[in-house]
């Protein structure tokens, strides 16, 4: 699977708000510290949704 996603701040040029959003986004592509430790290395899950909201008890990102 791969995902293309425009992040835009030019109303903001001097910001570093795109920044801060993809050291986000990168951090939900690496390993977590549980995985490891349960021998099984994963990345978290994300959850990718348009539309209404997710059951209660869905995982939120």
């Amino acid at each position: 699977m791969s995902v293309e996603i425009f992040l835009d701040s030019s109303d903001e040029p001097a910001g570093n708000t795109v920044l801060k959003k993809v050291e986000s986004l990168l951090g939900c592509c690496e390993v977590t510290s549980a995985s490891i430790a349960a021998k099984q290395p994963s990345p978290p899950w994300v959850v990718f949704q348009w539309g209404r909201s997710p059951p209660p008890g869905s995982p939120r990102t």
